[in-house]
Parts: C-alpha cells; structure tokens; sequence
C-alpha cells in the first residue's frame, strides 16, 4: 500500500512538474513570438519610413498627359477608386493572361490606372499601353512609389536577359540580377 502510495504521490508531483515546465515554456514561446512580432512591425515601419523618405520625387513641371509629369510618372492629380467590374477590359485580360490572381483594388490619375491582383500588378496608360509588373521588379517599382515612381510606367512586360529579369518603364529601366556571390538585387538603369 505504502510503495502505490509514494508512487501516486510521485506520479502526480512528475505530472505537475510537467504541466508547469510546459506552461513556463509556452509563455516563454509566446513572450518571444511577441517580441519577435513587435520587432517585424517596427522595422516595417522603418522601412516604409525610408522609403518614403528615398522615393519622394522632384518632378519636373511641364505638359504631358493627363495626370503625369513630363518624365511620365504621376502628378498630384487626384486618384479615385475603380471598382473591379469597371476596369478597362484590357486590364482584366492582361491580369488573365499573367495569372496574376484575384483582384484585390485598383485606382485611377488622369488615364493611367493601376491595378492590384494577388500576384502583381497591371498597368494601362495612354503612352505605354497595357503590362503586368510582377515578381521582384514589380515589388520594387511598387514599394518606391509605384504611379509615382520616378522611373514612369511601364512600357513592355517582363523579359529574362543573361542574370534576370529587365522591364522597361518610361524613364528607365529596372533589373532584377543576381551578383557574383550569387545573391539578387533591384537595379534602375
């Protein structure tokens, strides 16, 4: 009786021992989920803070089109809101044909609209027609400012050269190549 006895009491000492290492653990695992969490916002806040502050742009003034500067990136022209079933077709079938995904929101300046799909973006303007931007040129031509960005709008889709991808845009054109040490890269030319 006395041997059941110590090893019930044992039993249920292991037993508690292990529901509060593991209790300890998992508020110790949360604890750094948190601050791990904490630590990606701030530095995305960082780094849209940066980017903002890198990509503002000092355009030209002078006659181009509607809603763009001379150097084809978008003025201050108001933008509004374009509900899906109002893009141009163009747009829609360009989003097809490059699998870009569902849709997720699209705006208009002047006659340039852009819109946004799970997997990229389309572009259709006036003076370069209509082109997806998608993958890593299309992340970077978005982050730093996207109609506003000073290397314009796109001009012709993606193409693979010799180390990457090149797009180019009105004023230029970006890369996206892998270094020497094997390691890719966003590129304006």
């Amino acid at each position: 009786m006395r041997k059941t006895s110590i090893t019930r009491t044992s039993a249920a000492i292991f037993g508690a021992t292990l529901l509060l290492g593991a209790a300890a653990c998992s508020t110790d695992e949360a604890k750094d989920n948190a601050n791990k969490a904490t630590d990606a916002v701030e530095s995305a806040v960082n780094d849209a803070t940066a980017g903002q502050d890198s990509g503002e742009s000092t355009a030209a003034e002078g006659e181009g089109s509607e809603g763009m500067d001379d150097e084809g990136a978008a003025d201050d022209a108001a933008s509004e809101d374009v509900a899906e079933a109002d893009l141009p077709g163009e747009v829609t079938e360009a989003a097809e044909a490059a699998n870009l995904g569902a849709f997720k929101s699209a705006e208009k300046v002047g006659d340039n609209v852009l819109a946004e799909f799970d997997n990229g973006w389309v572009v259709s303007s006036p003076d370069g027609g209509t082109h997806p931007i998608v993958g890593k040129i299309g992340e970077t031509w978005n982050a730093d400012g996207a109609l506003d960005n000073e290397v314009g709008l796109p001009t012709d889709g993606e193409k693979e050269i010799e180390s990457g991808w090149e797009q180019p845009f009105t004023n230029g054109t970006i890369q996206w190549t892998q270094d020497e040490d094997g390691q890719f890269s966003a590129k304006y030319m």
